[in-house]
């Protein structure tokens, strides 16, 4: 049963398996509904995009790709339509989402995904994200898909501060910075690596980077010049980490 209405309040971001199982098989329905002969509205077409993104990001976190990676619903249905048959249409939309839906049924009921558990952050697993990056923003012809980079280009940076942050950088009596603050974790590592105005410049690109990314990832009126700057930004950040753990 497809929801007929635009309200989304109530549909959760996807930080569990349950609430990811929950905004896939929504998915699910809306896009049988749609391949069955449900007709493309406004709404529809909101909630196809808004899971869109939460399931992307939340499925891309534990190494799956989102089953259900067409832009929008029309160009779902130009794909879809290539089989003849009501029948076969249900078959491609099972096949292509219920391995992931039994995976997450498998995860722990309930319990946040610890992602940085999912896969060990590597330097050519962070060049492949890169990758992933620059796609996004080249397929990207909206302002939810300019808000994915941004989105996107965060998490980069989270998993850079990963690969280069030591707990021993942190100065003494300072707190201990969470995983996901890579702003204050890349602070510290500029602060343990290099010093003078180098270490006052690098912590002001890490600064501007975050920011923007940050910025590019909630503002309601992103646009593609801001969206490729936080990309570029990200890039120059990894870059520069690279040669700074690079052999002397």
């Amino acid at each position: 049963m497809v929801d007929s209405t635009d309200r989304q309040d109530d549909e959760p971001e996807g930080n569990t398996a349950e609430e990811l199982r929950f905004l896939l098989e929504r998915q699910r329905d809306l896009v049988t509904a749609i391949a069955t002969g449900t007709s493309i509205t406004d709404g529809y077409t909101k909630q196809y995009r808004d899971r869109r993104r939460k399931l992307k990001r939340g499925l891309e976190r534990i190494g799956r790709e989102n089953p259900f990676p067409w832009p929008d619903l029309y160009q779902w249905w130009a794909h879809c339509k290539r089989w003849p048959t009501y029948q076969e249409r249900r078959t491609v939309v099972s096949q292509l989402s219920e391995p992931i839906l039994d995976q997450l049924e498998t995860a722990t009921y309930g319990s946040v995904i610890d992602w940085s558990d999912q896969t060990e952050v590597t330097w050519p697993g962070l060049e492949a994200r890169l990758g992933g990056l620059k796609q996004e923003f080249e397929q990207g012809t909206r302002m939810d898909d300019w808000q994915d980079v941004g989105r996107r280009a965060r998490e980069i940076m989270i998993d850079a501060a990963d690969l280069v942050f030591e707990t021993s950088m942190v100065p003494p009596g300072e707190e201990m910075p969470k995983a996901g603050n890579a702003k204050t974790r890349l602070t510290y590592y500029v602060q343990a690596r290099s010093r003078g105005e180098s270490h006052a410049d690098l912590r002001r690109l890490i600064q501007a980077s975050w920011d923007l990314a940050t910025t590019v990832t909630h503002s309601t009126n992103v646009t593609r010049a801001e969206a490729f700057a936080a990309a570029q930004a990200a890039i120059l950040l990894v870059r520069t980490l690279e040669q700074m753990e690079a052999p002397a």
